[in-house]
């Protein structure tokens, strides 16, 4: 029985279709701002920063709490620092990523908290805000990695001081998101058909060389 060696041209395909995913280079493909102005009744100069992501339910209402992508303790020693947030320093990154490419326009909360009222402020913002081409969310994307920088934290206590207590903290805050990521790549098979192709005019040439060599002549 001939030896044939499939098996090798079927690897060469898989090997080169997983060569062509991997080519495709991760970029920034979504960045916006979130501006916050706001005053709460407590002190606090260090509050508790958190970024997260809430999904929307079926009646179009925000699923609380949502998912935490970042939580820190921010002063303004804080100002022009990045944070960049992966599989490797977020355990939910998978979850997040679901819903930044599930085809919805999910929330994402940036707020404060901590304040010794128990009280805290968060401004919402629709995931189509941080696309570059107004799309809905990151459906088709593979995300790698979100980087979240404050770009300005000033809180101010008592600030208007509205009850006349002394007890208030006036706040403004500018905070960015940005996604990388690449598109889901398709596989390109073109180089393996052809391997598939020139291996089929060989077998078909083989096999038919083979038959003609056992034939007996009578």
């Amino acid at each position: 029985m001939p030896k044939y060696k499939g098996a090798k041209i079927v690897a060469a395909i898989a090997t080169f279709t997983t060569l062509a995913a991997q080519d495709v280079q991760a970029a920034i493909i979504g960045r916006g701002t979130v501006e916050t102005n706001t005053g709460v009744y407590g002190i606090l100069t260090e509050p508790d920063f958190v970024v997260e992501i809430a999904q929307l339910d079926p009646s179009g209402f925000d699923t609380l709490p949502g998912i935490p992508i970042f939580a820190k303790t921010i002063s303004a020693a804080d100002v022009g620092i990045s944070y960049t947030v992966t599989t490797a320093t977020n355990p939910n990154f998978s979850e997040i990523t679901a819903l930044l490419t599930d085809g919805v326009s999910d929330t994402i909360f940036f707020g404060v908290t901590g304040f010794p009222s128990g009280t805290g402020v968060a401004t919402g913002v629709g995931e189509s805000a941080f696309t570059f081409n107004n799309a809905t969310d990151f459906q088709g994307a593979i995300i790698d990695s979100l980087t979240i920088t404050i770009d300005s934290f000033a809180p101010d206590s008592p600030g208007q001081n509205p009850n006349g207590d002394g007890i208030w903290t006036d706040y403004s805050a500018k905070y960015s998101l940005s996604v990388q990521g690449r598109p889901v790549p398709e596989p390109d098979t073109s180089l393996g058909l052809g391997i598939a192709a020139g291996f089929g005019i060989l077998f078909a040439r083989k096999l038919k060389r083979s038959r003609t060599n056992n034939l007996t002549l009578s």
